[in-house]
């Protein structure tokens, strides 16, 4: 049903006589908070699996076209910072003439030149 969400029942093996009460409690109250939370959440799920398959089928376009959206602009910055990448090579062997950077000067804070 929706809304509600069962979890693993915990073993009901008694914890060791050395073991701090206070981390028993904290763990129970993890738990207790995780499990509301995860059933607040659920409450907006579809009540049966064939209405979760029907919103799930729903929604792949707009997935697969955000999926291409975000590959796409990937490859684009991966495309400008490879072309920034070689050019900058280019400019610490010399090899490229673009005005000021053309001779091969010493950066004033380097040992290097750029």
């Amino acid at each position: 049903s929706s809304g509600t969400v069962k979890l693993v029942m915990l073993s009901r093996k008694k914890a060791p006589p050395d073991e701090d009460p206070a981390l028993t409690e904290n763990y129970r109250a993890l738990r207790d908070a995780f499990r509301k939370a995860l059933n607040d959440a659920a409450k907006g799920w579809p009540g049966t699996r064939e209405a979760m398959e029907k919103a799930y089928q729903a929604s792949l376009p707009a997935l697969r076209g955000l999926i291409a959206l975000c590959e796409n602009a990937d490859l684009k910055y991966f495309d400008k910072k490879q072309r920034k990448n070689r050019f900058c090579r280019a400019l610490r062997r010399g090899e490229t003439d673009c005005g000021i950077y053309s001779e091969r000067r010493q950066h004033p804070y380097r040992s290097r030149p750029y």
